[in-house]
């Protein structure tokens, strides 16, 4: 009976090991498959195939929801593409985005992209506000595109 439980010991032993092994190989790849549709999104992006990109930038922020990049890039293409509540593409969403990663992401036309969600939200006063800001972050500057 002794060498019974011992065995059964051992077999756990073996089987926990090779979850832990598993589930780290899976963790591997998961990551790997998410680097690998970021580097697509952001090719999008590049090439201003918006439309594409945001899906792709959707489910990267589900799978990350406090990415601040894919917080920021999703709200780009929600602010250049046509609104479609039905997949809550809205320019409500493209702000809520935009003031999430405002001053977390290292994009100078961070700050221009919240004014133009504002000002496509009828928020003039804030939308005048992050214009101004813009406006003061260009001054002896190149002006950078974050895309």
């Amino acid at each position: 009976m002794p060498m019974l439980t011992t065995q059964r010991m051992v077999t756990g032993r073996i089987l926990f090991v090779l979850l832990l092994f598993g589930v780290q190989l899976f963790a591997q790849d998961d990551e790997h498959n998410l680097k690998k549709l970021e580097r697509q999104a952001d090719n999008y992006i590049l090439t201003e195939n918006y439309r594409a990109a945001a899906p792709l930038f959707k489910e990267l922020l589900d799978a990350e929801p406090d990415n601040n990049h894919y917080q920021f890039s999703l709200g780009v293409c929600y602010l250049q593409i046509p609104t479609d509540a039905k997949k809550g593409i809205t320019r409500k969403a493209a702000l809520d985005l935009l003031v999430k990663a405002h001053g977390k992401v290292d994009f100078i036309d961070a700050t221009y992209y919240l004014a133009r969600a504002y000002h496509l939200n009828y928020k003039f006063d804030d939308a005048i506000k992050y214009y101004k800001l813009y406006s003061k972050k260009l001054q002896g500057r190149e002006p950078e595109m974050a895309y």
